[in-house]
């Protein structure tokens, strides 16, 4: 319940005793291409695939509150003013700003244009160990063109002399404008090689210092 409030979602570990928390959206779809994956899926891998259109508004804002205590605020798309607002969500354990955050930001990626994905396939083995994904996972689709969704659901089936993984993958199919993390730009550095000499000015007057090449 914790984690449900701060968008999160509870994965159980599969060896030993133990759950693993972590949010629905470390990161928002439109950033989804400008990292690496965790999977790389070939297409012939892939023995059956389908998928249904799950389109959403493509909001770019969300009101988050507790309930007669804790914190509220506006939660929007970097480069927006948060106008385009989904529902307004309260929940009685939005009680920091972190959590506040991580709610907006499960419910702001869900927004766009979108499919999602069934596909079944023999399951992977990579030097002899199986490779199973967890839900959160990024993989990219060796498509044509290749396309970059998220692990929602996993599922093995095995058998006797088999094994079966199927996936569930969110696949945005439009951006949201504002999600994406741009790139630092790239400046000239200035660098001052040697002392520069004291310079004595009356006030409101101007410099001039010569920034020889």
């Amino acid at each position: 319940r914790v984690a449900e409030a701060a968008g999160g979602m509870v994965i159980s570990r599969r060896v030993g005793y133990g759950v693993v928390v972590r949010p629905r959206y470390r990161l928002l779809p439109n950033e989804w291409s400008v990292v690496s994956p965790e999977l790389e899926l070939p297409l012939d891998l892939v023995e059956t695939d389908g998928f249904r259109v799950a389109d959403q508004p493509p909001y770019d804002g969300v009101v988050v509150s507790g309930q007669r205590q804790g914190v509220a605020g506006l939660v929007r798309l970097a480069g927006t003013a948060g106008a385009f607002q989904a529902p307004m969500v309260t929940d009685v354990l939005i009680t920091d700003m972190a959590a506040l955050r991580q709610r907006g930001q499960a419910v702001l990626g869900r927004g766009g244009a979108q499919n999602e994905w069934t596909l079944s396939m023999p399951l992977p083995v990579v030097g002899g160990t199986a490779v199973v994904p967890d839900p959160g996972w990024l993989v990219r689709v060796m498509d044509d063109p290749p396309w970059v969704g998220m692990v929602t659901s996993v599922q093995v089936a095995a058998t006797f002399d088999a094994a079966q993984l199927t996936l569930g993958v969110e696949q945005h199919t439009a951006s949201v404008p504002g999600t994406v993390v741009e790139p630092a730009p790239s400046l000239p550095v200035l660098s001052f090689v040697g002392p520069i000499a004291d310079i004595t000015v009356e006030a409101g007057g101007t410099v001039n210092v010569s920034l020889g090449g």
